[in-house]
């Protein structure tokens, strides 16, 4: 009965443990979201600009891997 108790007690304990773990990466998830939508506008624009700069010199496209 003991050992029934404690093994009881140790699933609780990692349930515990992962809901605690799941919380956390919920909340970091959520703020990472938050910070994109606060950058949407900024990264946005980045990538308008370098797609021009890409456009206008396309020797700065490298396929593959090598120098």
């Amino acid at each position: 009965m003991r050992s029934l108790n404690s093994l009881k007690a140790e699933e609780m304990m990692k349930t515990r443990e992962f809901l605690i773990f799941k919380d956390k990466l919920v909340e970091y998830l959520r703020n990472f979201i938050r910070g994109l939508q606060k950058s949407v506008g900024v990264i946005e624009e980045t990538l308008r600009l370098l797609d021009r700069e890409l456009q206008e010199h396309p020797e700065l496209v490298r396929i593959g891997g090598g120098p």
